[in-house]
């Protein structure tokens, strides 16, 4: 086996363990805030100052990776540190003082989420490099799907788990079980990590500039339109969505069970839809297919306004699913399309800059709006279907909404490109085949476009 495809099959085994300690971990880092008594607004601060802070570290990750010459074992090593990070926060439960919990999860979050933003810049250039720019969009697919996949088994795994020491009075075990699962899962991708091909990189002085710089170019660069693009719509995101896990656990009383139940809908959707994505956007461009699901990601948190039902609410996370799987994918893809690799790992740590700060206004913002709204009833009352933070995700959705329709037309897609209407792409590439069942596939469309 070639080195290129020896750095495929680890990087899918680096992506499993990954997403194991997404859905143990990251997934249930709400959660365990609610077991915690915090208040809605710490529930804001605790969803977004640390992921803030974690993104001005990609900063210095873009530093560190610049005087990098080899970045697999730094990044290996970078990955074994972020899994020790989360030894701290498994012992919170069982160890720390309850009147100090919340100020010690934030502390132990914020260390998480510093040294995961030392890395990311490093990695993604390293990765760009491995893989063959033909197979890039099919690859990060599999690679997505992988995490999508893993993070579903392991949310189930980890709502099983929790359900089980809830019934026994015992959460607090159940949350240091998941979370030593998540640390040891990170361990193995670091393992994984170390295995990856690893190229000699030489960032040239002449491709580096500031932050400040990068903004200066918001003018003339299509990139730097697509970032405060990305960062409005992620505004508007943030508005709602550190609100979503206390909206179910408190306001509706939902057991782990069903809470697991409801995130993983939203997970295995993406799982079957994400090959459909990549194929759609070889066809049509990262631009077109951000432009079809960014307008879905605006219609998910109205929906959370009609009924509380479970059903319902697992109706409407697979529809996430299906249109946060088509939107992430895009925006991934269009970084890595736009941006030329001496400049992949600065732009995407500007990028995360702006977005991170776009999040943690977002999420303060709607914990500060949340204080002033009255009590809102779901269109479709049930007995637990009354909530403040029902407007809190309606005007997410409103936020989101307008996002798209200022910014979209703002940047343009980097490659020739097929047209084709919104009915032809959401109906004409499904189809059935008498053996294999309800299929996904792409059907020719229309002329060229650049």
């Amino acid at each position: 086996m070639d080195s290129a495809n020896q750095s495929e099959r680890y990087s899918l085994r680096d992506a499993s363990g990954f997403a194991v300690m997404l859905g143990c971990a990251e997934a249930y880092f709400s959660a365990f805030a609610v077991y915690l008594n915090a208040s809605t607004m710490q529930l804001g601060i605790l969803a977004t100052v640390p992921v803030f802070i974690g993104n001005l570290f990609h900063v210095a990750g873009v530093w560190l990776s610049d005087r990098l010459k080899y970045r697999r074992k730094p990044i290996a090593l970078g990955a074994l540190i972020h899994a020790c990070t989360l030894l701290p926060i498994a012992a919170i439960a069982l160890f720390q003082p309850e009147s100090g919990r919340i100020v010690f999860f934030f502390t132990c979050l914020l260390g998480f989420y510093m040294i995961q933003g030392l890395i990311v810049p490093s990695w993604n250039a390293w990765i760009g490099d491995i893989i063959d720019p033909g197979r890039r969009a099919v690859f990060f697919a599999r690679r997505t799907r992988r995490v999508s996949l893993w993070t579903f088994v392991s949310t189930l795994t980890a709502g099983t788990i929790l359900s089980y020491w809830q019934s026994r009075g015992l959460e607090s075990a159940g949350f240091t079980i998941i979370f030593l699962i998540a640390a040891s899962a990170r361990a193995f991708s670091s393992y994984s990590l170390s295995k990856h091909d690893d190229p000699e990189y030489h960032c040239d002085h002449s491709e580096r500039f500031s932050f400040v710089d990068f903004i200066r170019r918001s003018g003339k660069s299509n990139f730097v339109r697509f970032a405060f693009f990305y960062g409005s719509v992620n505004f508007g995101v943030a508005f709602a969505s550190p609100y979503f896990a206390p909206y179910m656990l408190r306001d509706l009383s939902m057991s782990y069970g069903y809470f697991t139940a409801v995130i993983g809908a939203g997970v295995i959707s993406q799982v079957i839809a994400l090959i459909y994505w990549a194929n759609l956007s070889n066809k049509l461009g990262n631009k077109r297919i951000l432009e079809i699901c960014g307008y879905g990601v605006s219609l998910v948190p109205v929906l959370w306004f009609v009924s509380p039902a479970l059903w319902y609410l697992l109706i409407i996370q697979i529809f996430s699913g299906l249109v946060w799987s088509g939107f992430n994918l895009a925006a991934q893809n269009f970084l890595f399309e736009a941006v030329s690799p001496q400049k992949r790992a600065r732009c995407s740590a500007y990028l995360m800059v702006i977005n991170g700060s776009c999040v943690l206004s977002g999420s303060l913002l709607g914990g500060f709006v949340s204080k002033h709204l009255p009590t809102a009833t779901t269109l479709l009352p049930g007995p637990t279907g009354t909530s403040v933070l029902l407007w809190i995700f309606l005007i997410s959705g409103v936020i989101r909404f307008l996002a798209i329709r200022v910014f979209l037309h703002k940047f343009k897609e980097v490659r020739e490109v097929e047209t084709a209407s919104l009915y032809s792409v959401m109906l004409r590439p499904a189809y059935i085949r008498a053996v294999e069942g309800f299929r996904f596939g792409v059907l020719p469309f229309g002329k060229k476009e650049q």
